[in-house]
């Protein structure tokens, strides 16, 4: 690959990918509580829950068990419904006592742009708000 881009060619993808991964951190940081962080960004790795609005606030240090029970739905919830549709593929897990998360790694996303990120994030919402009504 690096035979293929070159220098300048290889850390333009490479800034491209640290770029996706600070942009899904600030819209996960700014989004007044849909989001929620898992754990501070690995490079071009973040792992982040979506918190439907009748599960907010979320707050991991807080929650009880029958909150971490319920945020752990989400994830698998909205990956079934976003794979059934052709929306987007993107894992889920538990980790280190942490219910399931979203986990996405930029590794090779040469053509992805930030609205293609945005739209990911706003398809996640409305599925995460289908799937899990506020109780009026």
């Amino acid at each position: 690959m690096w035979k293929a881009y070159g220098d300048v060619g290889l850390e333009k993808r490479v800034d491209h990918l640290y770029a996706l991964a600070d942009h899904i951190q600030e819209r996960i940081e700014s989004s007044g509580g849909k989001f929620a962080l898992t754990f501070p960004r690995s490079c071009t790795n973040v792992g982040f829950w979506y918190v439907p609005r009748a599960l907010r606030p979320f707050d991991f240090s807080t929650a009880d068990k029958h909150a971490l029970d319920r945020i752990a739905k989400v994830a698998p919830y909205i990956k079934n419904r976003m794979q059934q549709t052709g929306d987007a593929l993107i894992g889920f897990q538990p980790l280190d006592g942490k219910p399931n998360f979203f986990r996405i790694v930029f590794a090779n996303a040469d053509n992805v742009t930030f609205d293609d990120v945005d739209q990911m994030l706003e398809r996640m919402e409305a599925i995460g708000e289908e799937g899990f009504p506020s109780k009026a």
